[in-house]
């Protein structure tokens, strides 16, 4: 807390800055909660005037069935109607009955921010260390933060609800324009036939199905069952290599064709 008392500002502590900005935004909360309700009674009242309903308070629909159907219906839809319009009134009655408590407790809020500052100047009051003009200063500057929150928060609001509006007509434009007709001009015609030829000269589907696809598992596996192969039929050889070196002498000559008689 500064003791200056020259034409500079007082400034305030850091603990009753903090308590004030507290204060102001409960109020603010409260005095939104009421402008939302004044929001929703406008609406529904908009609602009464026009003989419509919203959509959250339509019944629906009871089918007659029977002799007389006409009229059965009839009957059927003119209860249903009024029904509707008896709901529509609760509500806007429901609503208007909150409208007096959220008042009150701005009010409230109100007081108690006055009550603040007016108990923190009490206590100022009782300090040798600080002089009346002094107080007065603090005062006055704290006032005036009360003055700048609250003005900060509705301009904030009043931004939020502009930017909303602009995204709600935005996004509705381009649902607009996407539903245009589509009228073809020369460069779109001539793109069109372009990829028509580039679609032509691709191979067809069949082409493409007969190629084989192995796949790096496959080929591992087949590398395995090739060594394994192998394995097999080195052991195989190994096997019978014996029985050939057992073989008479007489059947490698009758081979080289050195004689095909007995042996003697």
């Amino acid at each position: 807390m500064s003791n200056d008392t020259g034409n500079s500002p007082a400034k305030l502590d850091s603990c009753i800055e903090s308590i004030l900005r507290k204060k102001v935004r409960q109020r603010m909360d409260t005095e939104k909660t009421h402008s939302g309700l004044l929001s929703r009674i406008q609406f529904m009242e908009q609602h009464a005037a026009k003989g419509t309903l919203p959509t959250g308070l339509k019944i629906s629909r009871v089918q007659a069935k029977g002799h007389n159907v006409d009229v059965l219906q009839y009957l059927f839809d003119d209860i249903i109607r009024q029904a509707e319009l008896k709901l529509l009134e609760a509500v806007i009655e429901n609503l208007r009955s909150e409208v007096k408590p959220l008042e009150e407790a701005i009010a409230e809020r109100e007081a108690d921010i006055d009550g603040t500052i007016a108990m923190w100047k009490s206590g100022l009051l009782k300090s040798r260390e600080i002089t009346h003009s002094q107080v007065n200063a603090l005062v006055e500057a704290a006032m005036t933060l009360v003055q700048t929150l609250s003005s900060d928060s509705a301009t904030l609001r009043a931004s939020k609800a502009l930017q909303a509006e602009i995204n709600r007509k935005e996004n509705k434009q381009e649902v607009m324009d996407a539903g245009e007709d589509f009228i073809p001009s020369e460069d779109s015609i001539r793109e069109i036939i372009r990829h028509e030829i580039q679609q032509s000269m691709k191979p067809p589907p069949e082409a493409n199905r007969q190629r084989k696809v192995t796949l790096k598992g496959d080929k591992r596996k087949g590398r395995q069952r090739s060594r394994q192969n192998r394995s097999k039929q080195q052991q195989h050889g190994r096997s019978k290599s014996p029985q050939v070196n057992r073989r008479p002498r007489s059947s490698s000559k009758n081979a080289r064709g050195r004689g095909s008689g007995h042996v003697r």
